[in-house]
């Protein structure tokens, strides 16, 4: 009976550290131009040599309201619901997770009337889906800091696959934060034990992080975004080139803060990059993928 049940825990185990990359395609099916007018090679070679890159201006002031417009909406109807994990102290954001099936139903909404409501949400994950392509059409080779990364330099070739899902995350003011974190796991069965080992792959086989943000941009009709702490807040401050074992940045050769202006794409390693959203005062809405 013991074996049994521990075996029935290995294998609930798996399922659930794979269930969130099973629906995963290579990138090469989700290529969009779009994408590609934003990233060449000179874009992967500073994210490949930094970890990170930035670039402004990927979604229109019009397009920005949409998406604005239609996370309030997905909030308004109460499909935006607290983090999984649900220890405010950690995070405080509220998330969603879209998938195909949601898509589908939003494709369809505007095949039948131009104007639907999620449409510009739409564009939106389809832009960040298609940044995979784009950076393997330039060659992307991984990075080298990130060890067993596929496709790190020296290795066979990169293959990016793209999750089902994309999360839409929204903080509402009032102080809410994310605290630091990595988005991928690197520690072995050794550190982490066998079941937390198998829930975890979906984690392990993160590469690359993409954030598309959607709030006010620099030249919107509304007040641009100030990340001042007295201010606005709700940046992004990464711990640039952290130790692994460090989980507060204590070891950073540089920390970096960057402010979460609408149609603003962060890129970054996310074995590697240890971050952190500081406390918001105001509304901010991502798109993470």
């Amino acid at each position: 009976g013991v074996a049994c049940l521990s075996l029935l825990s290995l294998a609930a185990a798996d399922e659930e550290g794979k269930a969130s990359v099973r629906g995963a395609r290579p990138c090469q099916e989700l290529w969009l131009a779009r994408c590609a007018s934003f990233i060449g090679r000179e874009q992967v070679r500073e994210l490949e040599d930094k970890g990170l890159l930035v670039i402004d201006g990927v979604m229109s002031e019009a397009q920005l309201r949409g998406n604005r417009r239609d996370v309030r909406d997905l909030d308004r109807r109460q499909l935006l619901s607290l983090s999984p994990n649900g220890d405010l102290s950690v995070r405080s954001d509220r998330v969603t997770f879209l998938m195909d099936d949601d898509r589908a139903t939003v494709r369809a909404a505007v095949e039948k009337d131009g104007d639907a409501s999620g449409a510009d949400l739409l564009d939106s994950q389809n832009f960040l889906r298609g940044i995979g392509a784009a950076l393997v059409a330039s060659g992307f080779r991984g990075f080298s800091g990130s060890s067993g990364a596929p496709g790190a330099p020296g290795s066979q070739g990169l293959r990016l696959r793209v999750p089902e899902q994309v999360q839409v995350a929204m903080y509402r003011g009032g102080g809410a934060h994310y605290s630091a974190h990595r988005d991928g796991v690197s520690e072995g069965i050794a550190e982490m034990g066998l079941l937390a080992y198998l829930r975890t792959a979906s984690y392990r086989s993160r590469v690359v992080t993409c954030i598309l943000y959607m709030n006010e941009g620099i030249d919107g009709d509304e007040r641009p975004w100030d990340g001042r702490q007295d201010r606005d807040g709700g940046n992004l401050r990464l711990y640039l080139g952290a130790n692994d074992g460090d989980d507060v940045g204590a070891t950073a050769v540089a920390v970096r803060n960057i402010e979460p202006v609408g149609g603003r794409l962060v890129i970054f390693d996310s074995q590697a990059v240890l971050h952190q959203v500081m406390p918001s005062h105001r509304e901010r809405m991502a798109c993470t993928i």
